[in-house]
Parts: C-alpha cells; structure tokens; sequence
C-alpha cells in the first residue's frame, strides 16, 4: 500500500475532477496515529494484567497474590 503512493496511482482523485480532500496529510496522520495508540491502550489495558494474573512470573497464577503482582507489573510497565 505503501509503495502506491509513489507511483502514479498515488495521486487518482476519488470523487469529481474539482474536488479537494476534506482533511490535510497530518490531520489523516494525527486520526491514523491516534486511532493507533488509542486501540492499542484499550487492548493492553485489559490483556496484560490479565495474562500476568493467570502465569505469573513467579508463584501460582489465578489467586489473590498473583492479581495484585499482575497489577503491580502492569503499573510498573
């Protein structure tokens, strides 16, 4: 996808011959960027303690002590 907007197919206007794109390159970069970040946070935010709550780097996973380890790392990271 990428290498299209080097080529010629990289300038093709969608919609009529006269029409201008509503958004400016860094305002598409800034929704890309924040779109990004933003599913990013929301997947991390529920798997990572999550995944260190059931394998614990150490002791055993699934009790009390290892959900209060999972949120101490996932404070820590």
């Amino acid at each position: 996808m990428v290498v299209l907007l080097f080529t010629r197919w990289g300038s093709v206007r969608l919609g009529p011959n006269d029409s201008r794109p509503e958004y400016s390159n860094q305002a598409w970069f800034a929704m890309l960027f924040t779109a990004g970040m933003g599913i990013g946070l929301v997947y991390y935010a529920v798997s990572e303690p999550v995944s260190h709550f059931l394998e614990p780097p150490t002791g055993q996973g699934g009790t009390a002590e290892a959900a209060r380890a999972a949120m101490n790392y996932t404070f820590y990271h």
